[in-house]
């Protein structure tokens, strides 16, 4: 290793102070700290545009680190050129002969990085890294041709974990497919009044549909089912704890707390933001958490994540975390009847945040900050099938869950 080097940041690399005018940029081409996505998982498109114009300019391949709470792991290798808002910085090597960008983006997204970045935040509410601590950070530098080496192998591991997380979202989009065509559209029902065979259903599935139609508080539902609120399916519901960072007297439980914001990185088997923290026993015993119950996001949220996304509990979660486990205090357990009820509200809760549905349910006074549960419960109905069509919706989704479990153990491993 005699030819490693150990220098400060500033010597490999530097912020870039360029700006773009805001006409030449899109929704599509717009970065902020709001659409990139935690633990180094990318960025999604823009809601808004900023009112400003000019903004910082980025290139394909240059590092965009999310200055606001930098705790949040948001990091991005651009492949793509854009816009930023001020609170993304803007990294870029000062000579690629010294340093590649691919592994200066590893460099930037590592943990240590990470953690350093936090421990030399300023402001606390608000932490921002500070950027001369940053151009500061001590590195050992390898020979150009082992960045080489590193990026390459980086980049092909993360090429696989992208193709899991595509792979998820497909399997997800076709369990939800699978939901609004039995429940919303009721499209075997319909196709048993025709008397024509429904594509995709053995006749043996389609026949335990009914044929016909009646009404309900939620109109035209199939025969002998039933339209019922959301609250009635529950045997079990209890707002979350946060608990205490350090054991005491009252507080002697040990267990993980889980957040809203946690929920994306659980579906793809990644624990290591997931707070640990002590709570009371006697909390504990009506708030741990069991497989088959539903968290479910009842404050805080973001424009581009508001308040109301869910997240149903496997056992694989369980595993996972290893401790006993809570949601949040700005979080709601849910608890259904049994795991084919859960199967189903989960994929209601699914498909009613998707199309916005959730916004009905928001304090006006607060907007995306605060869910009306209690109004929720009593008010949100859901059409509830025969016994039969529960169980075999279960079973037919099972698979594709099991898969994107599957998948989302292995995007950790990778990572």
């Amino acid at each position: 290793m005699s030819e490693w080097r150990e220098i400060k940041l500033s010597e490999v690399a530097y912020l870039s102070p360029a700006k773009i005018e805001m006409e030449k940029i899109g929704l599509e081409t717009y970065i902020s700290t709001d659409n990139m996505l935690p633990e180094k998982s990318g960025v999604e498109i823009a809601v808004k545009l900023p009112s400003a114009k000019r903004v910082s300019h980025f290139e394909k391949g240059d590092i965009l680190f999310s200055n606001i709470r930098p705790y949040f792991k948001k990091v991005w290798l651009a492949d793509f050129e854009g816009g930023a808002s001020a609170d993304v910085l803007i990294w870029k090597p000062l000579d690629e002969k010294i340093i590649t960008k691919e592994y200066l983006y590893y460099l930037l997204s590592s943990d240590h990085f990470i953690e350093y970045s936090v421990r030399t935040a300023k402001g606390v509410k608000m932490p921002r890294g500070d950027k001369e601590a940053m151009l500061a950070y001590e590195i050992t530098l390898p020979p150009i041709q082992i960045q080489k080496d590193i990026g390459l192998l980086g980049r092909s591991l993360d090429c696989k974990i992208a193709n899991n997380v595509t792979m998820n979202v497909t399997l997800e989009k076709i369990a939800q497919r699978i939901f609004k065509s039995w429940f919303v559209d009721f499209d075997p029902v319909k196709a048993n009044a025709e008397g024509v065979p429904f594509d995709g259903l053995s006749p043996e599935i389609q026949a335990l549909f009914p044929n016909e139609f009646e009404e309900s508080e939620l109109g035209m539902i199939p025969k002998g089912w039933e339209a019922v609120n959301f609250g009635s399916q529950l045997i079990h519901t209890i707002g979350g704890d946060w608990g205490k960072e350090v054991l005491d007297e009252k507080h002697t439980e040990n267990v993980r707390i889980i957040r809203g914001t946690d929920f994306n990185n659980l579906l793809k088997g990644n624990d290591s933001a997931v707070p640990t923290r002590f709570v009371e026993a006697k909390k504990l015993k009506t708030r741990k958490l069991e497989s088959n119950d539903i968290i479910i996001e009842v404050s805080g949220g973001s424009p581009t994540q508001p308040t109301g996304r869910s997240m149903r509990i496997s056992e694989d979660v369980l595993d996972l975390l290893a401790l006993p486990v809570e949601p949040a205090s700005f979080c709601r357990l849910f608890r259904p009847a049994s795991a084919e009820v859960s199967t189903l509200l989960s994929h209601h809760l699914t498909r009613l945040y998707n199309e916005g549905g959730t916004w009905k349910y928001q304090n006006q006074s607060t907007g995306i900050s605060n869910f009306q549960t209690k109004y929720f419960l009593e008010n949100e109905l859901v059409v509830m099938p025969s016994e039969d069509i529960l169980r075999q919706f279960h079973k037919t989704i099972k698979p594709i869950v099991n898969k994107i479990s599957l998948n989302g153990s292995q995007i950790n491993s990778l990572s």
